[in-house]
């Protein structure tokens, strides 16, 4: 039988719907209001309310890892034929590291220099600096969290590489289960996930439980396992109407505004590590069907190419600001505007004309290798 996929893999390789591809930006922009606002514009910090909602952004980590296994499982798994691990994981390492060096390099000195005082002046800092920034090159600041700085958001690029060395290993063997196999290994999941946090705090700080990959991987498979299920039932999925659409989506709209609203009944540590795992798994669901409102609303080209740049808006984003606060320029909502504005355009110029063709190259150069062995 011939199957057609809710996800557009024209653009594979791997890389979400029409819709998902949008709705990546704005998770992304929560994420630089977060880290942005109050340096830029102090007179924010007045207003209390503002600033806690800004900073309940930590909640979008559990998206950020769901919808990574989500779409790596459609892009690699969906045509049942399997996939050569050298080849996934070339191909990961093409997506994710040359932007991930660049901004590494990007906001080293000043991370340096913020740390320098500490370590008693310019030349006693060099070799510290050097042991962080090669523990960042390796990707192993997830691991030692308290050795994290240089560009902070990277760190869950740390997580990623990890999810990703674990991938071919078991989302091949998620892939091969059966729709009420899937439904029986979802919540399992996730309850198992909640479990291991709540085991794990008796023994662990909040901090070491925020960052290190191994809780984050249940969130991950929970991904995987929601492809699967998606897969085996697309045709029932295409003929839901869609008012069924519009309660999922309600349901998680209702589910995030009840969040922001009372922030302090969830634990963070469950709010970082996939408490609302199910929450994204619906709109992830609703927004990957192409021919469908939800994804039609995302799918026009302007928020497609912000969706293309947000994970280089992720990255970038800390090194711009760094640069900016050291210019001369009054904080001010008009300054923060042309900021968001700077952020914003560099990633999408990135995503077209630095990621996209590196990765390009790449590849070719993978294939052709291959061609002459």
């Amino acid at each position: 039988m011939n199957r057609t996929s809710p996800i557009d893999l024209r653009t594979a390789a791997p890389d979400a719907g029409r819709g998902l591809t949008s709705l990546r930006f704005f998770p992304a922009l929560w994420v630089v209001f977060y880290h942005s606002l109050a340096p830029m514009v102090p007179s924010v910090e007045g207003h209390r309310s503002v600033m806690h909602k800004v900073s309940l952004a930590y909640v979008l980590l559990s998206f950020f890892f769901l919808l990574s296994g989500y779409i790596l499982a459609i892009a690699y798994l969906r045509n049942g034929q399997g996939f050569q691990k050298s080849k996934f994981y070339l191909g990961r390492f093409a997506r994710i590291y040359p932007l991930y060096f660049i901004t590494l390099v990007l906001d080293t000195p000043d991370w340096f220099v913020a740390h320098a005082r500490g370590f008693g002046g310019f030349v006693p800092g060099i070799l510290p600096t050097t042991g962080v920034f090669a523990e960042h090159l390796l990707m192993l600041q997830a691991w030692l969290p308290w050795q994290r700085g240089i560009d902070r958001p990277n760190w869950s690029l740390s997580v990623e590489a990890f999810l990703y060395l674990l991938f071919p290993f078991v989302a091949i063997r998620i892939w091969k289960l059966s729709s009420r196999a899937v439904c029986l290994l979802a919540p399992a999941l996730w309850i198992g996930g909640q479990l291991m946090l709540l085991l794990a705090s008796g023994y662990f700080s909040i901090d070491a439980l925020l960052w290190v990959p191994l809780v984050h991987l249940s969130t991950f498979l929970l991904g995987i396992a929601l492809a699967r299920w998606q897969y085996l039932n697309e045709h029932r999925i295409q003929s839901w109407p869609n008012s069924v659409l519009s309660l999922l989506l309600a349901i998680s709209g209702i589910a995030l505004a009840a969040f922001i609203r009372w922030p302090d009944f969830f634990p963070r540590q469950y709010l970082n590590d996939g408490l609302f795992a199910p929450i994204w798994a619906l709109a992830i669901l609703v927004v990957s069907i192409n021919d469908r409102w939800p994804a039609k609303l995302l799918g026009n080209r302007i928020l497609r190419e912000l969706g293309d740049g947000s994970y280089a808006l992720y990255l970038y984003h800390l090194p711009i600001l760094h640069l900016v606060q050291r210019l001369p320029l009054p904080r001010t909502w008009a300054v923060y505007c042309l900021y968001i504005a700077l952020c914003v355009g560099i990633s999408v110029a990135s995503f077209r004309y630095y990621e996209t063709p590196l990765r390009s190259r790449i590849v070719k150069w993978q294939f052709s290798r291959a061609q002459r062995s």
